[in-house]
């Protein structure tokens, strides 16, 4: 669809617990496959990464936040998770991306769509690594490498590495969308944003 010669790759800074990270499922599927010869790279950028506040502490303002996101992009939300004893640090659910990203990385998309529905509709617990091994493990990676990986330093400082890099490539919100052509990079989003206004963009880029 193209018609582009020079290297393109789609980067996507986000994390899975970034509420609008998941309200945009089904925009940024949409534009995945309107370029399906692009590269695209996923970098876990941190929304809360050691995060100590209470989710029921936050209820208030995260349910009414989570219920624009459904009246704006119909993705659905199972709000008990609001009433559990969970502090809102999302660098574990980061982290689980990187690990099944060092085993398959060309799924890792899948696996972070994949633990997004646990949490915000299953309300699985973001803290387990045996529940992200378990999805790991239905999508063709070992549980215990996964756990094993996922408990490791090495995991730790990569998920580290991606949000140093996610900064440095100016992403200071979530989801971030960056198409890179010839090693320069170029903003498509900051935020939700919807396919044709994301293709659009990238359009312009590609044929300046």
């Amino acid at each position: 669809m193209t018609g582009q010669t020079q290297p393109l790759k789609l980067i996507y800074i986000g994390d899975p617990m970034c509420s609008w990270c998941y309200g945009i499922t089904h925009e940024w599927d949409s534009l995945k496959r309107l370029y399906p010869e692009v590269e695209v790279e996923y970098l876990m950028g941190g929304l809360r990464p050691n995060g100590t506040e209470a989710m029921s502490s936050l209820k208030d303002f995260l349910q009414e936040h989570w219920e624009e996101i459904y009246h704006r992009t119909g993705m659905s939300f199972n709000y008990g998770v609001l009433s559990q004893d969970l502090v809102y640090n999302t660098e574990p659910a980061c982290r689980a991306v990187v690990t099944f990203r060092h085993f398959n990385p060309r799924k890792t998309g899948d696996f972070f769509k994949q633990i997004q529905q646990a949490f915000y509709y299953q309300n699985y617990n973001p803290y387990s690594p045996h529940n992200y091994a378990g999805i790991a493990e239905r999508m063709g990676v070992d549980a215990a490498s996964f756990i094993a990986y996922f408990l490791s330093q090495t995991a730790a400082r990569e998920t580290m590495a991606d949000m140093d890099k996610a900064r440095q490539l100016g992403a200071s919100g979530f989801p971030t969308i960056i198409l890179e052509i010839e090693g320069t990079i170029n903003v498509i989003t900051r935020g939700f944003q919807t396919a044709p206004v994301m293709a659009a963009r990238m359009q312009q880029l590609m044929h300046k």
